[in-house]
């Protein structure tokens, strides 16, 4: 796990991992359950669940890392 100097940049970071050739084709449920290490999947955000990374326009795409970040315990 990495420590970042303020939630902002950890969200930058987590914004640039999760575009990439690893994850962008993944269904978002996938590709949580990659982050995660299968700790959780799409039901961190249903409403995505079943759509790939790649298709999240980037406004979906900030409200996703903001479900992951609460879902991880980011913010109380």
């Amino acid at each position: 796990f990495l420590v970042f100097e303020s939630p902002q940049d950890g969200l930058a970071a987590a914004k640039q991992l999760i575009t990439t050739s690893g994850y962008r084709n993944l269904t978002v449920d996938a590709a949580m359950r990659r982050w995660s290490g299968n700790g959780y999947g799409g039901d961190v955000a249903p409403q995505f669940k079943n759509r790939t990374i790649a298709s999240l326009n980037n406004s979906e795409l900030n409200e996703l890392l903001g479900a992951m970040a609460r879902r991880e315990g980011a913010y109380a």
